[in-house]
């Protein structure tokens, strides 16, 4: 394994399996682009995907964490 998860991200998003490019993106912990690429996708899964991801982070020091939380799960309408 050589951990380029950004790379995996964009061949498996050009092959269309969006959930598992998001999953490497998750690997890769780089959180601008998976707000970025959540916004892009419009997909359920990966909304709910990126939430519980984004939960794991200190959400409570960052207001920024917590309203895309509470938006990526409202637009999964996991709530």
């Amino acid at each position: 394994r050589q951990g380029n998860y950004q790379l995996a991200c964009k061949k498996y998003t050009q092959a269309g399996d969006r959930i598992k490019a998001m999953k490497c993106l998750l690997k890769s912990g780089d959180t601008e682009r998976i707000v970025y690429y959540t916004g892009v996708s419009r997909d359920r899964d990966i909304y709910i995907l990126a939430a519980n991801y984004l939960q794991n982070l200190d959400w409570h020091a960052d207001a920024d964490i917590m309203k895309n939380i509470t938006s990526f799960y409202t637009k999964a309408k996991a709530f």
